[in-house]
């Protein structure tokens, strides 16, 4: 049983370090990077097509949703 808690316990140092190390490596290009600050808005407005929905055909956006946290998702597919 020792011997299996020690291979368990090098298994998670080893995993470990990979994740540490793989961190490290990531490179980021900063003309890639829009930055975008506390206090910046996102406006625009698309026609809920939700039937289900409260707001079934109203145009809505992010800023109908002040001071909550909106998730934004776009997809190709539209039902």
């Amino acid at each position: 049983m020792k011997k299996f808690y020690s291979f368990i316990h090098g298994i998670i140092i080893f995993l470990l370090t990979i994740i540490i190390y793989s961190c490290d490596s990531i490179q980021y290009e900063e003309d890639i990077i829009i930055p975008f600050a506390i206090g910046d808005s996102l406006f625009f407005s698309l026609q809920d097509i939700n039937a289900i929905s409260s707001t079934y055909g109203n145009l809505i956006g992010p800023q109908n949703y002040n001071g909550k946290v909106v998730l934004i998702y776009f997809t190709s597919n539209e039902t």
